[in-house]
């Protein structure tokens, strides 16, 4: 793994992404900050996954609006009542939902509120290199991510937010409908099933997710060490969703916050 320069966002830029949604006629809300302003170093987390998806307490949480200014807010979350997945990064938010079976995504507006968000504020990131003979994928990504955050001085008894930008060999990812999909039997979704991607050789995205050792149920699904969503940008606009399975190829930058205690 090869270490890279320290700045203070990823290089997928914050112009670069509202951009991309802007052309598509979507409303983006952007965080704007005039700078790296030094923050603590936490992450909050509002509803658990345990609470949310298996006791079905799916109300209101965070309104996505009172998100302090900053260039360097992330978070991934679901909506309130399971109506769709969100992803900030560098202080965009996306939301994608489902409607009369299409996928739709939109910047945060009025009204728009999470029953799950996971929430950091970096103010400066190192980007490592993954290298390797083959793509890295479930427990083997895991571990990469841990030993090169371990390699950055963060504690890795702490949860921290992370930011993979490369080529996947595979995705597999959901946009929540209503319910989940993980405690729901297939039978009983009804029009309330969640739309389901896979993304082919050469796709190429951004992976946005959270480490968190020790948090099943908490932070992550059980038997995880990590809770990511994908952000994809289409001639369209940008989409999110949350990963169920990822391959990314070697080359990919992995973006850690710097000496994240």
């Amino acid at each position: 793994m090869r270490h890279t320069r320290r700045d203070c966002s990823p290089s997928w830029s914050t112009k670069a992404l509202v951009g991309a949604i802007a052309r598509s006629g979507i409303a983006a809300t952007l965080f704007i900050a005039s700078g790296c302003v030094p923050r603590t170093r936490v992450v909050e987390q509002h509803g658990t996954m345990k609470e949310v998806l298996r006791d079905g307490r799916t109300e209101p949480r965070f309104d996505l609006e009172e998100i302090e200014a900053g260039s360097g807010v992330v978070a991934v979350g679901a909506m309130a009542d399971l109506q769709g997945e969100v992803t900030i990064l560098d202080g965009v938010a996306v939301i994608s939902r489902v409607r009369a079976g299409a996928l739709e995504s939109s910047g945060a507006g009025p009204g728009d509120r999470a029953t799950l968000l996971i929430l950091a504020r970096v103010e400066e990131w190192v980007g490592v290199v993954l290298d390797g003979e083959g793509p890295l994928e479930g427990a083997a990504l895991e571990d990469a991510i841990e030993r090169s955050a371990g390699e950055a001085g963060s504690n890795l008894a702490n949860p921290f937010p992370f930011v993979i930008e490369g080529v996947m060999r595979e995705a597999d990812w959901h946009v929540i409908n209503g319910a989940c999909p993980m405690a729901t039997p297939a039978g009983a979704m009804g029009d309330r099933s969640p739309w389901r991607e896979h993304g082919g050789a050469g796709s190429a995205g951004r992976l946005v997710g959270f480490f968190a050792r020790d948090s099943e149920g908490v932070m992550t699904h059980h038997g995880s060490r990590v809770h990511m969503h994908v952000l994809f940008r289409r001639a369209d606009g940008v989409v999110t969703g949350h990963v169920d399975q990822v391959a990314v190829e070697a080359g990919a930058t992995l973006r850690l916050p710097a000496a994240w205690r």
